[in-house]
């Protein structure tokens, strides 16, 4: 058998609950396995089969048990939905016969947009847009919950209670830190709150819709350079239906490719108002991306990064005129 499984960490996994399970579920064995490097919460990790059938094994970590079990939550719904997701082959959240909770999922070629974004035409971006949009729009059909946030179920009593409340909250939290680390004025977050409080009105009265938070400028998966699925749903964000587009707006403004978000606004059938209040949410979470200039992040000291302090400014004043336009 063929892998590049070092830590003990991989191989606990791999000997106490990789390997019996495939052996259990599909009586086959492993001819090659090797760990997905890009996952935070999970260990993911890729499968061949002596049978060459392709899987992907993901375990929960210790500290994020519950997100496994999420995921199949929500699994049921998205496959109603008929959302291009990978088929869950098997799962098991009881921790009774294995140590940690784990999906196993199907497996195919495929590559995430981020990492091809710089070879997609835009008659590609333009396809992938439309297929996002039209997974957005499915998922917003699921029946609405009574607070905002990310619900890790129906039975989730943990969110907001207005959105208001979490926008302030996310300012706070950002007007916290840029005043703590003095990298950036404070000014950058008093516009912002004069922004909020121009648009009051719109704020008050958004309700919260189901939505996939997760498929911005990452987890849409690429096969020939078309749309192939979506991955990594560990649950349904309610929130205003324009929210989730603050990342993919910020993403791909830092690569100056504008194309794709202009694709999902068409395709979402956004407004020029809306146009308004995704810029908004984006320059919100433009602050928040500044208030972490100065954190040490596990460093004995903070790495302040000046070609990323400028263009952070750049991308805030050309946001905060389109929208004062």
């Amino acid at each position: 058998m063929k892998t590049n499984l070092t830590s003990h960490t991989d191989k606990n996994n791999f000997n106490n609950i990789i390997k019996p399970a495939i052996k259990n579920v599909f009586d086959e064995k492993i001819t090659w396995i090797q760990r997905f490097k890009t996952w935070l919460c999970h260990y993911v990790y890729d499968i061949l089969l002596n049978s060459w059938k392709k899987a992907v094994f993901r375990i929960s970590s210790a500290e994020n048990k519950n997100l496994i079990e999420w995921s199949v939550y929500w699994y049921k719904y998205l496959n109603e939905l008929w959302i291009e997701i990978p088929k869950i082959l098997f799962s098991d959240t009881t921790c009774e016969k294995y140590e940690l909770p784990f999906t196993i999922s199907e497996r195919l070629d495929w590559d995430d947009i981020w990492n091809v974004v710089d070879r997609l035409s835009d008659e590609n971006l333009n396809e992938i847009a439309k297929k996002i949009a039209n997974i957005q729009n499915k998922i917003s059909t699921l029946k609405p919950w009574k607070g905002f946030w990310e619900a890790t179920s129906y039975e989730d009593n943990s969110l907001e209670n207005t959105w208001l409340e979490y926008i302030y909250e996310k300012i706070g939290r950002a007007e916290k830190n840029i005043i703590k680390f003095n990298i950036f004025d404070v000014s950058y977050v008093n516009k912002v709150k004069e922004l909020i409080e121009n648009n009051i009105n719109y704020l008050e009265n958004v309700e919260p819709k189901p939505f996939f938070d997760d498929i911005t400028s990452k987890n849409i998966i690429i096969n020939n350079w078309k749309f192939n699925w979506v991955v990594d749903f560990d649950s349904i964000t309610f929130w205003d239906k324009l929210f989730w587009l603050w990342l993919t707006n910020m993403a791909f403004i830092s690569l100056d490719n504008d194309i794709y978000i202009k694709y999902l606004i068409k395709h979402l059938n956004c407004t020029k108002d809306d146009e308004k209040i995704i810029n908004i949410y984006t320059l919100i979470f433009c602050i928040n991306f500044m208030s972490e200039i100065g954190e040490k992040f596990n460093k004995d000291e903070a790495v302040i990064d000046e070609n990323k302090v400028e263009r952070y400014k750049e991308i805030y004043e050309e946001l905060y005129c389109k929208i004062k336009k």
